[in-house]
């Protein structure tokens, strides 16, 4: 009996916990897409996103005005392991569907079946943050004015105005943004147009190359830019930085007088065909200047041109 009483108590081993997957990897997706659509196309919009916003930074794969990302389904069926192959297919077809992602195929070999995705402009109103100015310029950088009608849609399609969820602290006072919609707020970008436009104004080479031809008249570049810019509005075309330089080389400097000499100068609200007529006759009126056997046939058949644009030459 005593025996039995003394016999130490041999303690239990402690109980093993075991995983039947071990992945230490983590996934998480956004709130408003999960909310809007379904927490499974949130997840693989997630996935998209984190590689949009790695190849905006390393600008790669930025193609008609959309960032693209390329995986073959092998490939996203492994680091979504935890869905089958076909629920795959499905989140994907949805998603492109539901207008949030876009196939194309930019792989260089016609054997090659990895496919290619990007978010659309429907899908960046969930990830603000790759709207920049800078963001947008790469894209827009990347359609060619060729493309300008195949990209209609897109282009309004492009979140202009983006409605945020309405501040409901009752420390902040909707009423102090006078005009502003105290539920809704907007942010503006620029049009393809506008940032081509921008561009061709604020190229170096063309200031320079202004500078040099035309340091000596009285003229500005704003003056001549703003003639270019109005001549291609009127033909429904971008003013480009090739097209701009291309005006500036034919610009005749014979158009303009010397800085020395009081002419008056043009009117601001004249009108392209008013400035193209201007800029002929006062070029016949020059040249009859500096040519004494030269005379204008136009000058001679329309003589109150002559008087018109006498103080121009």
């Amino acid at each position: 009996m005593s025996d039995l009483t003394s016999k130490t108590r041999v303690p239990r081993k402690p109980k093993k916990y075991t995983a039947k997957t071990l992945d230490t990897r983590t996934h998480s997706f956004n709130v408003g897409i999960a909310t809007d659509y379904s927490p499974n196309m949130a997840l693989w919009i997630g996935h998209l996103a984190f590689w949009t916003e790695k190849n905006f930074a390393h600008e790669k794969h930025i193609h008609d005005g959309l960032v693209w990302c390329f995986d073959t389904l092998d490939a996203i069926c492994e680091y979504f392991p935890y869905f089958t192959r076909r629920q795959i297919e499905t989140i994907i077809n949805n998603s492109i569907q539901e207008g949030l992602v876009k196939r194309g195929n930019y792989n260089h070999t016609e054997y090659d079946r990895t496919c290619w995705y990007a978010l659309t402009p429907k899908a960046y109103v969930y990830f603000p943050h790759f709207l920049t100015e800078k963001n947008l310029k790469r894209l827009f950088a990347s359609i060619s004015q060729i493309c300008e009608m195949d990209f209609t849609e897109m282009c309004n399609g492009f979140p202009r105005s983006v409605t945020t969820i309405p501040d409901t602290d009752p420390d902040t006072d909707p009423d102090d943004c006078v005009g502003a919609s105290p539920d809704s707020t907007t942010h503006k970008f620029p049009s393809k147009k506008e940032i081509q436009s921008k561009a061709a104004f604020d190229n170096m080479d063309a200031r320079d190359f202004f500078n040099a031809k035309f340091q000596n008249y009285e003229v500005t570049y704003e003056q001549i830019f703003d003639d270019c810019k109005n001549h291609y509005d009127e033909k429904n075309q971008w003013t480009t930085v090739k097209k701009w330089m291309s005006w500036l080389e034919r610009e005749k400097i014979d158009n303009y007088s010397k800085n020395s000499d009081k002419i008056k100068t043009p009117p601001k609200d004249e009108t392209d065909d008013q400035r193209r007529e201007r800029q002929f006759f006062t070029y016949e009126l020059i040249k009859e200047k500096e040519n004494n056997s030269y005379v204008s046939q136009a000058l001679k058949d329309l003589p109150e041109m002559r008087e018109k644009y006498a103080r121009y030459a």
